[in-house]
């Protein structure tokens, strides 16, 4: 190798080795300091290579024809990626997978330094023949490079394909739009099953929440599946009431785990499919937001119990459901009632949803308390009259109101 280098090039690399060395008395962080050293890297492994420099310089031309093509087909895939996430995140709601970011990142970088270099090489001058030739030599190397990092993506790395998607499983770190939690002891449920559900050595593995309509069980799973998302894969699948078979539950939980329905007809195999998806989670919560009855978690493929022991599992369960009994038989004794407002919170809610200033009537307040009275202080049935007073300024309207709610409620 000496004997290819002359004295410029011996001068050149003391000098590197100089800079290399003043940096890495000036600072020990080692991020900082690979930013200085790769450039100066890049020039070592360059001058190493000198013996090559007259084929960099011959097979310049031909590589930057080679180059441009690359390039142009980097981007062609670059579109159709970028076109494809971006309709399936819409599509779904999921996040893209990491590895397809990373992908699009380093393609559009890679893309940026193909730009850079033939600009570059457009715009010399040529002023200095052994300049000229040291240059054109220096970018027949990073040509090459070049032409290697693209080969690279456009090979076995960009064919990340899981399940046909480019974008990751329902629920993954995606919050849901939440309603404003007004009630004490609704914060304090929420605060229980949080921390329920961070409890690992808890045997409990399913909890029940029951109320009435509207007392805000959906909007009491939403905040619980905000609270734990930095933590957990939450799922949550809203049911409302409906009389589900198994195969319909299984499509449900199927769409938010994995983005579609289960192509198998077969409720066993269905169910066999859920339960290997759901045991691959780490650490997942289900919720199933609205049961009509009790369902077999074996039938559906949820590998939960009510006895964490009896099937190895790392994930709970949560269900919701009008109907007691129904909680009580999914969940055991860990079910809990969701309870409705205090008087003050619904008042402070009918105001909220009124918008507009009440009829000036010295019996105003106790119209409106008694309205909030025959609501039971529930949540939904607050808001749904609120909003049927709502820019009402007749007294007598009021009044006809309460009097309708006496005969109906």
């Amino acid at each position: 190798m000496i004997e290819y280098l002359n004295f410029t090039s011996i001068t050149v690399v003391l000098t590197i080795i100089t800079l290399l060395h003043a940096v890495w008395m000036r600072s020990l962080d080692l991020g900082r300091i690979w930013q200085k050293i790769q450039p100066l890297k890049d020039v070592f492994d360059f001058l190493c290579k000198l013996p090559k420099w007259l084929n960099y310089y011959n097979d310049l031309n031909y590589n930057l024809e080679r180059l441009d093509q690359k390039r142009a087909t980097l981007h062609s895939r670059e579109t159709d990626v970028l076109l494809q996430v971006t309709r399936e995140e819409d599509r779904t709601g999921f996040e893209r997978r990491q590895e397809v970011a990373n992908w699009l990142r380093d393609a559009t970088g890679t893309r940026g330094d193909v730009s850079v270099i033939l600009n570059n090489l457009e715009n010399w001058t040529e002023w200095n023949l052994l300049l000229y030739f040291v240059y054109l030599a220096w970018s027949g190397n990073r040509v090459e490079k070049l032409i290697a990092e693209i080969d690279e993506l456009m090979g076995p790395r960009s064919l990340f394909r899981e399940n046909g998607s480019l974008v990751l499983d329902a629920g993954r770190k995606i919050p849901l739009p939440s309603a404003n939690l007004l009630g004490y002891k609704t914060l304090e449920l929420v605060k229980y099953i949080v921390g329920w559900v961070r409890n690992v050595e808890d045997p409990n593995k399913i909890i029940g929440v029951y109320g009435d309509e509207g007392i805000g069980k959906s909007a009491l799973m939403i905040e619980i599946h905000n609270e734990l998302l930095r933590d957990f894969n939450v799922y949550m699948v809203y049911i409302n009431g409906e009389d589900l078979s198994v195969n319909r539950l299984q499509s449900k939980i199927a769409k938010v785990l994995v983005g579609e329905d289960l192509k198998d007809e077969d409720e066993i195999r269905r169910a066999a499919m859920l339960s290997n998806v759901l045991r691959k989670k780490n650490r997942f919560v289900l919720i199933l937001d609205g049961l009509h009855k009790d369902v077999d978690l074996d039938k559906v493929g949820i590998p939960i119990h009510l006895n964490g022991h009896i099937q190895p599992s790392q994930g709970k369960l949560i269900i919701t459901s009008r109907n007691k009994a129904v909680a009580r038989r999914m969940a055991g004794h860990n079910t809990h009632l969701l309870e409705p407002l205090l008087d003050k919170e619904a008042e402070e809610l009918f105001d909220r949803e009124l918008r507009t200033p009440p009829p000036n009537h010295p019996d105003i307040g106790s119209i409106k308390r008694e309205i909030i009275r025959k609501r039971c202080n529930i949540p939904g049935k607050v808001k749904n009259i609120a909003g049927d007073l709502r820019g009402q300024d007749d007294i007598s309207e009021w009044r006809i109101i309460l009097e309708e709610l006496v005969v109906y409620s």
